[in-house]
């Protein structure tokens, strides 16, 4: 509306760019701006007399001619051409904007910056720099979504973007750090592609599992056994045992239960292996550790979780054998699948 008339042609506005007043055309542009989305076939005529605005350096409203191009380009579907104007935009070019414009250009924009990153990431050279305008957008997006707490969202996107640095802080300013780790350790497993970036990942996590108010030992022990580090966790196993808190101790057994229930033999024979022999911790009579080293060698090799499932399966057998015995008897031999369980 103007003047409250409809209009029904933006060539009025589009005359005023050939103004030699900025301020015209800065109203123009403020004009095409909010017309665009109506009008972007007949701007795209003049497109060119836009861009020789953003191109000219004395002309203070650079930014604002840059939108309406970007905006141009993106409804004539060009949007490397559309990234590349809303990039010299600036601050005009909104991130919190749900539009479907912004919103489309902001995941053209990430997709790129990961191209980027992963190039200066593979490539170990300080010389590949990436474009600091879109640098700029990325960062913008990461505050938006922590303004609206979209944590999840900002770990997806830092992890793609290879963003360590964001993924520590969506995990502690989550809310609710624990839930986050088991998150970002499932995508860590299931999305990340690159071998080393997974390393990096997991060693971080691990960082965040021990800065815990209580060390979630569980977790660490999980990440250092995909980073194949058994001295690592026999080192955190040997310290809960030798502990004289006896939460720490069954922490000890629980861990080396989840392990063994990995079923990675080879690493748990190298964990074993770490540890201190029971012999070696028998000095002092009232010491429990060469016991506790026992047990826990015992559940690392296997035999104490066997004998547990064993037991448990005696324990819970129903079946009634004088009956299985006469049934077995009474059917003949030859071919009777009945005489192997049995």
């Amino acid at each position: 509306m103007t003047g409250g008339t409809t209009l029904t042609s933006a060539a009025g506005v589009l005359s005023l760019l050939d103004e030699a007043d900025d301020s015209l055309k800065v109203h123009a542009l403020r004009q095409l701006n909010k017309m665009v989305d109506h009008y972007w076939a007949e701007i795209a005529s003049s497109i060119h007399k836009i861009e020789a605005l953003c191109d000219q350096e004395d002309f203070k409203s650079r930014d604002l001619a840059s939108v309406v191009a970007s905006k141009v380009y993106y409804h004539l579907e060009e949007l490397g051409d559309a990234l590349n104007y809303a990039l010299g935009a600036g601050e005009l070019f909104d991130v919190s904007d749900r539009s479907e414009y912004v919103e489309t250009l902001i995941a053209k924009c990430i997709d790129e910056y990961i191209v980027q990153r992963v190039r200066q990431e593979e490539s170990k050279d300080s010389k590949v720099n990436i474009d600091p305008r879109l640098v700029q957008i990325v960062e913008r997006m990461f505050e938006r979504c922590f303004e609206h707490g979209e944590y999840k969202q900002a770990l997806g996107i830092a992890i793609e973007t290879r963003r360590l640095d964001i993924v520590s802080r969506a995990i502690k300013q989550s809310g609710d750090v624990p839930d986050m780790l088991q998150y970002c350790f499932g995508l860590a497993q299931r999305v990340v592609q690159s071998r080393e970036f997974r390393r990096q990942m997991l060693r971080t996590l691990i960082d965040l599992y021990a800065g815990l108010a209580t060390p979630d030992y569980l977790g660490m022990c999980q990440c250092l056994l995909f980073l194949d580090d058994h001295a690592a966790v026999a080192r955190i196993l040997e310290t809960l045992i030798s502990s004289d808190n006896e939460q720490n101790v069954l922490m000890a057994f629980q861990v080396a239960f989840d392990l063994h229930e990995n079923q990675n033999s080879p690493f748990l024979v190298r964990v074993s292996s770490q540890l201190p022999q029971p012999a070696s911790a028998e000095g002092d009579a009232a010491n429990p550790k060469a016991e506790r080293l026992t047990k826990l060698k015992g559940i690392l090799s296997g035999e104490i979780p066997t004998d547990l499932y064993l037991h448990f399966l005696y324990g819970h057998n129903h079946a009634d054998l004088n009956i299985l015995n006469s049934i077995k008897d009474k059917l003949e031999q030859r071919n009777s699948v009945t005489h192997n369980p049995l």
